[in-house]
């Protein structure tokens, strides 16, 4: 016996979707009548449909992974629901095998999940209240319009952001400063004629994250942004080295716009570029 036992024989199987097929009753009522969910009809019809009776024959197999993956891309190739994945491929998770019976084995691991299962729960009820509980603090910040104005931050990133600054405006004196604390500045080392430059590795990690995370989400939000990535992956740069040059670049306007207490304008920012001469607005007025 394996993890998963059938409770309709082969005949009552056949039996349902024969009168589904030949009437003109419908699959929910139908169901209803039987004490069965129309979702659990419909896959057995459907599996019926394409190999006919003997699909409900009880068999048992094991699935390589090579096979696995085929029917994932046939899926997806084929924009399946799994049920009509399960159908055409007839591996409904019914059919599985089980990899072993030792209760030895199964008893242990079942009663693991009966512990953890709680757990969980709890952990998911936590993370809902912690959820809440920021909201509602981000909510009375007086930084809030300012952080909520930058492209792509949105409420999970926004509220991040401004942590990662703080409320106290002379905390840093320069963009430079939270750029090195937040490890988004990388580190030039020289020893004698020759330099080299590395990746910052003492730093809060989460920070660094943040600020990664939100530039590469900017991307999608920001004319300038969108144009300053696709400059650099042209030249080929890597995609990860691209986001952490425009976290970097992002740094320096939020420093601005935190210190000043002023909300993000992207027009205004672009007019700005403008008048510097930005080859930047100029690539992305050829591409």
């Amino acid at each position: 016996m394996g993890f998963f036992m059938s409770k309709y024989s082969p005949e009552f199987k056949e039996k349902l979707v024969r009168e589904y097929h030949e009437s003109d009753i419908g699959i929910t009522s139908l169901a209803n009548r039987h004490g069965l969910s129309a979702g659990m009809l419909q896959s057995w019809y459907q599996r019926y449909r394409v190999h006919g009776a003997q699909v409900f024959e009880k068999k048992y197999s094991v699935y390589s992974a090579k096979f696995k993956l085929s029917v994932l891309r046939h899926m997806k190739k084929n924009q399946l629901s799994y049920r009509e994945t399960a159908a055409y491929f007839d591996a409904s998770i019914k059919a599985a095998f089980a990899l072993t019976h030792d209760a030895g084995i199964i008893d242990p691991n079942r009663l693991m999940i009966t512990l953890l299962v709680p757990q969980l729960k709890l952990l998911i009820e936590a993370i809902d209240a912690m959820d809440k509980d920021i909201k509602a603090r981000y909510k009375a910040q007086k930084d809030k319009a300012v952080f909520d104005s930058f492209p792509g931050a949105g409420p999970q990133l926004a509220p991040r952001l401004l942590v990662a600054f703080g409320s106290n405006s002379e905390r840093y004196e320069s963009a430079a400063d939270m750029q090195k604390y937040a490890g988004v500045a990388p580190v030039i080392e020289r020893s004698g004629k020759k330099s080299w430059t590395h990746w910052r590795y003492s730093c809060p990690k989460f920070i660094r994250q943040t600020f990664v995370e939100w530039a590469g989400q900017s991307v999608r939000f920001s004319f300038w942004a969108k144009a300053y990535y696709q400059q650099q992956i042209e030249k080929g740069k890597p995609h990860n080295t691209v986001i952490r040059a425009l976290a970097f670049k992002w740094i320096r306007i939020v420093f601005s716009c935190w210190k000043t207490r002023t909300v993000y304008d992207e027009s205004k920012y672009l007019e700005t570029l403008k008048k510097r001469g930005s080859p930047l607005l100029q690539y992305a007025a050829n591409s």
